[in-house]
């Protein structure tokens, strides 16, 4: 009682009149509390960090380019943003690559041979970085571009390996229903071997990736891409921290949770506990002509990996006929030389030529490793992600039908509580908001899953055209490559025949 008539007489005090003190005179403000001031500075550092990441998705401001610039083209304003802690990212990934000259002009020769593309892209410059277990090699990526949404007509950016494999994760993730260009597998092996052939290899199947999704009319205009195109190292270590490569598990997780939710409407179903409702589909089919392209997708992964098989051991055979060659030029030279006179000469010119022959054929099996069986195999893995998509189309028609599973089961709850005397109206009212929310689920898997199927229909017209025309043109390169080795084959061989003939006759001859 007492406490309240102290507070009902304060507030019949008479407000002061006077002019309030000047805001630079008054008393300073209260003391804050501990409390206050850690909710004051969590609220400063999340808004740091939403700006960060914002300018990282959006790339509303410039990268900090380290290399000068030409007089011509003045430098962006510098960029502070607070990367997010090393420490965050997993355990078994080594730490972000350490800083570089990652986005500098660059000269005109640095793109050329890639045309006039609205977007052509070059990676190169293979560096190994690092020593032991965490050693990787990084590449740059060089872009020219005539794209309003890029910055700069011609930068570069130096990637790794992983930072491609994220770009096609969130590619995947974000543009359901359609075929995301293969990046090449992990070769544990040959990466810690750091084997030259592999190393080149791989950069090429990287470039091939990249100038795939920039021909791609989707992915070009990808946001994604740019980011992974233009962000210095600061806002690409932001963004590569953040947990956004994480889409593949989370997928095969949901996948596995829906089949088990399938499962168990299915046992449902059997035991009627649900009533149907004829105004939503409970069993979905696909269309016919659909169920044959996916059978015809899975005979053509199955016969792309056998050629690329079988292509690679025909590399391999090449190699190995080329040092075999070799080594045989080598020890019949060692056998003219204990031989004198024409005899001696003949063998020295016969290995002299087989040794030149086999530098030939260790280059034609190069240019048949890189026209052909290279090819072969990126088509092998882009039919494995056309495979992918149509699991994802799947993996949505399994919602919808759960969706309307759900449907039907709340329906016919509400029939039944309607139908009984004296039930309570909350009841009702709770289960006619429950049939709202699973109609909306429904709407939503439905309007997915339609989505894909549109999607999906370009994308499997695109890739069949895209795919004749490439293999083609590596089948007709491929036999015009065997048919010229085979001449040059022939005419090496063939201008020894009429000197060795003439030294066969002349040695019968003296014989007797």
């Amino acid at each position: 009682g007492a406490v309240r008539r102290r507070r009902r007489r304060r507030r019949r005090r008479p407000t002061p009149t006077s002019t309030p003190p000047h805001p630079t005179l008054s008393a300073s403000p209260p003391r804050e509390t501990a409390a206050a001031g850690r909710r004051r500075r969590r609220r400063r550092r999340l808004r740091r960090r939403g700006a960060a990441r914002r300018g990282a998705r959006g790339l509303e401001r410039p990268p900090v380019f380290v290399a000068p610039f030409p007089p011509s083209f003045p430098p962006a304003p510098a960029m502070s943003l607070e990367a997010e802690d090393p420490a965050a990212a997993p355990a078994d990934e080594p730490p972000p690559p350490p800083p570089y000259e990652s986005v500098a002009n660059l000269p005109e020769s640095a793109v050329e041979g890639e045309g006039n593309k609205a977007l052509a892209i070059v990676v190169s410059d293979p560096v190994k970085q690092g020593e032991g277990m965490q050693a990787y090699v990084s590449y740059r990526v060089a872009t020219k571009t005539s794209l309003p949404q890029y910055r700069w007509a011609e930068f570069s950016v130096i990637r790794r390996f992983r930072d491609f494999a994220w770009l096609q994760s969130r590619l995947m993730d974000r543009n359901p229903g359609i075929i995301i260009p293969p990046v090449p597998e992990k070769n544990v092996v040959a990466k810690y071997s750091f084997n030259a052939d592999f190393i080149e290899r791989r950069r090429a199947a990287l470039q091939v990736f990249l100038n795939r999704c920039a021909e791609h009319p989707t992915l070009r205009q990808s946001a994604d891409l740019q980011l992974f195109l233009e962000a210095n190292e600061e806002v690409w270590a932001a963004e590569a921290n953040s947990g956004g490569a994480g889409g593949a598990v989370d997928k095969k997780v949901s996948r596995l949770g829906l089949s088990l939710k399938s499962l168990g409407q299915s046992v449902s179903r059997a035991l009627h506990i649900s009533t149907p409702d004829a105004s939503v589909e409970s069993t979905l089919t696909e269309d016919p002509e659909y169920e044959r392209t996916k059978a015809y997708i899975r005979s053509l992964v199955s016969h792309l990996d056998d050629a690329h098989r079988e292509a690679a051991g025909l590399v391999k055979q090449q190699k190995e006929q080329a040092d075999a060659l070799a080594r045989f030029g080598t020890s019949v030279i060692l056998l003219g030389n204990t031989e004198s006179g024409k005899l001696g000469n003949a063998f020295s010119e016969l290995g002299n030529q087989a040794d030149s022959l086999s530098v030939d054929l260790a280059r034609h099996a190069e240019t048949t490793g890189r026209e052909f069986e290279a090819p072969l195999k990126e088509w092998a893995l882009t039919a494995a992600s056309v495979k992918k998509v149509m699991q994802a189309r799947s993996v949505a028609l399994l919602e919808l039908e759960t969706a309307a599973e759900s449907v039907n089961m709340r329906s016919g709850k509400l029939k039944r509580l309607q139908a009984t005397v004296n039930t309570p109206p909350d009841k009702i009212t709770g289960a006619e908001r429950d049939l709202q929310d699973a109609n909306r689920k429904h709407d939503a898997a439905k309007e997915h899953y339609e989505y894909m199927k549109s999607q999906m229909a370009k994308e499997l017209v695109r890739f069949q055209e895209q795919k004749a025309n490439d293999l083609a043109k590596v089948m007709a390169d491929f036999t015009k490559t065997q048919a010229n080795n085979c001449r040059v084959v022939a005419d090496a061989w063939g201008s020894l025949v009429p000197r060795l003939e003439q030294l066969q006759s002349q040695q019968a001859a003296g014989a007797e």
